[in-house]
C-alpha cells in the first residue's frame, strides 16, 4: 500500500472547557508554535477541555497535548491518552459499514421519513435512524456492527489500530 505524506490527526473530548489550558511539553521545534497557539485558543474558547494532536511521518512521530483530560480534572493528556469517541462510532463504524452494502446494491438508501417539526423550531436527538440502519446492515451481512468495520473497511485499508468496542 502506498503511504502519502504525513498524517495529521486531531482528537478532542467533546465537552465544555474547565480551567485554562495546561500543556504537556512542546516539541523543541519553532514550527510547532502556531499549532500550539491554535490548540490552546480552541481549548480556551471552550471547544474541548483538552486535546492531543499527533503527527506521523515515516519513522517519526510527534505529539502535542494541551488542556485537561476533562472538566474538573487536573491531569493533562499525553501521547498515550485514548479518547472515547462514542458518538463518532456512528460515522466511523455504521456509515463505513453501510457504504459497501450500498455499493454492492444490498441496501438502497431512501430519504422519505417526513419531518415532525419545521426546521429550526425544535431540536430532538434520536438514535432511531442509527438503530434501524444497524439492524439492516447486520441483517445483510449476518455479522454484528462491532465486527463489520474492521473486516470491511479498517482491515483492507491497513488501519491496524482502528477499531470499535461494544458495551460501557
Amino acid at each position: 500500500m502506498n503511504r502519502i505524506g504525513p498524517l495529521l490527526v486531531l482528537v478532542t473530548v467533546p465537552a465544555c472547557g474547565g480551567a485554562g489550558p495546561a500543556r504537556a511539553p512542546v516539541p523543541e521545534r519553532s514550527d510547532w508554535k502556531p499549532v500550539a497557539q491554535a490548540l490552546d485558543s480552541a481549548i480556551a474558547a471552550g471547544a474541548a477541555p483538552g486535546a492531543v494532536l499527533a503527527v506521523s511521518a515515516p519513522g517519526q512521530h510527534w505529539y502535542l497535548a494541551s488542556g485537561r483530560l476533562g472538566q474538573g480534572l487536573d491531569r493533562v493528556p499525553d501521547a498515550r491518552t485514548l479518547y472515547d469517541l462514542a458518538s463518532l462510532s456512528k460515522v466511523g463504524g455504521l456509515t463505513t459499514a453501510m457504504m459497501p452494502a450500498v455499493q454492492e446494491g444490498r441496501i438502497a438508501l431512501a430519504g422519505t421519513t417526513p419531518l415532525d417539526t419545521l426546521p429550526r423550531t425544535r431540536y430532538l436527538y434520536s438514535d432511531l435512524g442509527a438503530i434501524v440502519l444497524t439492524q439492516a446492515v447486520e441483517a445483510v451481512y449476518g455479522e454484528r456492527l462491532d465486527h463489520l468495520p474492521a473486516a470491511r473497511v479498517f482491515g483492507p485499508l491497513g488501519m491496524r489500530s482502528a477499531g470499535t468496542r461494544s458495551g460501557p
